[in-house]
């Protein structure tokens, strides 16, 4: 089955854009919206997924638009970005142009091991659908974390992956990626369609996870009744399929399976909270009776009422005691305490301050003092040591043994004669002296 288990992004941990909650825009290539803790669908694909002249004009058509469009970006300019461009780059994608190496289960392998590896610790992974030339994914980064370093991360690794598995070279990915932030509920239903339809287009071959449960629109929703009227086995054959019973089974919402009739049992009845013998009777089970909700009602009533009253009587106490307090009494008293503890903590920070900055100074003459010894007594061995190598070093000079007396005599090829029997009668020489040299010829040897 191509179809991997649920996933830690659901209805009630999934954060929507609110115009109300700090933002940032960014721009690189693309305009950016950015908010803590809301849920992106973002779209990333092969370096050669896209045809070099379609994406020259569509660049060049971008570039247009960035032009007579100044920040910061309303709703309505990002929703016009997205139309113009965003979705058509996701039709050409789907054209399948391309290597499309992610048609190998081995290379998709890969990407969906990555998405996987940090879910539930730096992100919430929702749906997902690897293509063969481009990805699709719902991620909502948690705390501490930004979109930009976790695809970053996706990106990286698995192109050196690739590479490897491949034997390919050069770059995997195109370095844009393309975000959308999810305003609602009915927008991450919308999402989780398109995941959908992408797999049935790869004709259910792509790795994908599509999580139906967690685009369950919340207004807030209590309990969800997952069911169908009677039929023959193979019209309740999807409640039987594992994707079902995993999003049932990792479903924080309640659920309530009514599949069929009471003789009729399918996975999804093992796998919920409870189990219903009929839609009509799973609707019972969640909906009390009338008149419970009136008489609940009705003890909300006075509990409200009770409530109220000790509240007010509660409130005029305290305002009786704040109006003899001393403070509304006596406020010039208080008033004056209050300044003459101010003046005093001023007067002790001075001190402080003063002492402090005294105690700065001798350090710093201390420590200027100990400098200076430490850097004579460096320097004071410093150039005893030199002394010593500059005797050694004349010591070793051959110049300095010919100072002596000695010379230093060889042949023409500038041999060194050390024995007679290395010369020849009529042979030249050359004796280097202290000063100078001399020039000889070999007229007799013994």
């Amino acid at each position: 089955n191509k179809v991997g288990q649920a996933s830690s992004l659901s209805a009630e941990n999934t954060q929507y854009f609110s115009p109300f909650l700090p933002m940032e825009t960014e721009r690189r290539h693309l305009p950016h919206w950015i908010q803590e803790g809301t849920t992106y669908f973002i779209t990333f694909r092969l370096a050669d997924s896209l045809p070099k002249k379609k994406l020259e004009k569509w660049k060049e058509e971008r570039d247009q638009w960035l032009r007579t469009h100044e920040e910061p970006y309303s709703p309505e300019d990002l929703e016009e970005y997205a139309r113009l461009f965003s979705e058509r780059i996701n039709d050409w994608l789907d054209a399948g142009v391309g290597s499309c190496i992610l048609a190998e289960e081995a290379n998709a392998k890969i990407v969906e091991q990555a998405l996987l590896h940090f879910d539930g610790d730096r992100y919430r992974l929702g749906s997902y659908v690897i293509m063969a030339n481009h990805v699709h994914a719902l991620i909502s980064p948690l705390p501490d974390h930004e979109l930009g370093g976790i695809l970053h991360s996706w990106k990286s690794f698995t192109a050196n992956q690739l590479n490897k598995l491949t034997g390919n070279k050069g770059a995997v990915w195109q370095e844009e990626s393309y975000d959308h932030i999810v305003r609602s509920p009915r927008q991450l239903a919308f999402y989780v369609n398109y995941v959908q339809k992408n797999l049935v287009q790869s004709g259910g071959t792509a790795l994908a996870r599509i999580d139906r449960l967690e685009a369950c629109p919340t207004l807030p929703i209590d309990v969800m009744i997952v069911g169908r009227g009677g039929g023959s086995i193979e019209d309740l054959w999807s409640f039987n399929e594992e994707v079902v019973a995993r999003a049932i089974a990792a479903s924080e919402i309640p659920v309530i399976s009514a599949v069929g009739h009471e003789i009729d049992f399918t996975i999804s009845d093992f796998v919920a909270d409870v189990r219903a013998p009929t839609p009509s009777a799973a609707a019972e089970l969640a909906v009390r009776e009338k008149s419970d909700f009136e008489e609940e009602l009705s003890l909300y009533r006075r509990r409200l009422k009770q409530n109220l009253k000790t509240m007010e009587q509660d409130f005029r106490l305290r305002l009786s005691r704040a109006a003899h307090s001393y403070v509304f009494r006596e406020p010039k008293n208080l008033l004056r305490q209050h300044r003459q503890k101010i003046l005093g903590l001023e007067g002790k920070m001075g001190s402080l301050l003063r002492f402090g900055v005294q105690q700065a100074q001798q350090r710093n003459d201390e420590l200027g003092m100990v400098m200076q010894f430490r850097m004579e007594q460096r320097a004071k061995h410093d150039r005893q040591k030199l002394q010593g190598l500059e005797s050694q070093l004349r010591m070793l000079n051959p110049l300095a043994v010919l100072g002596r007396g000695y010379s230093l005599t060889r042949k023409a090829d500038g041999t060194v004669i050390r024995s007679a029997e290395l010369v020849e009668v009529g042979e030249t020489l050359t004796t280097q002296l202290a000063k100078g040299k001399v020039v000889s010829n070999v007229i007799e040897k013994e």
